[in-house]
């Protein structure tokens, strides 16, 4: 890409959309965002507005498309499965040379919550961490 061309149209900045998800990344942010009953209850998600689930929902996406592009999106796994100390810098460094510090913060934090409603047993320390040092480097 060129210093000419529209960062909105190159394809590592996609955020893949819900309907190209993994099904099994699909199925746990349906039960995320699930709203239940007194005896169902709800997913972790389902209280968020419509603003913040669509936030969250690109953020995870372009994280899927960036697994996609290197050839690391295994389909079968879970989702905090796909996810390493080594996968989540290598991410945050293709990002920092694409977005602002804030948006970097941003986004990481939105993978940290997307990761979090729909695997809400894993250990995602490691991603919850990076995102708070993350927003206290940020300069906007």
């Amino acid at each position: 890409m060129t210093c000419g061309d529209d960062p909105r149209k190159d394809p590592a900045r996609r955020c893949m959309p819900v309907a190209e998800w993994p099904l099994v990344d699909w199925r746990a942010w349906a039960s995320a965002l699930a709203s239940g009953d007194l005896l169902d209850g709800s997913g972790p998600a389902s209280h968020w507005r419509a603003g913040t689930r669509s936030k969250i929902q690109k953020s995870y996406g372009r994280f899927l498309t960036f697994l996609a592009r290197r050839g690391l999106l295994d389909r079968g796994l879970a989702p905090p499965d796909r996810l390493s100390r080594e996968i989540l810098s290598t991410y945050i460094a293709e990002l920092r040379a694409q977005v602002a510090s804030v948006t970097l913060a941003q986004r990481i934090t939105e993978l940290s919550e997307a990761l979090r409603v729909m695997a809400p047993d894993a250990d995602l320390s490691f991603v919850h961490r990076a995102a708070r040092r993350l927003y206290a480097a940020a300069r906007p």
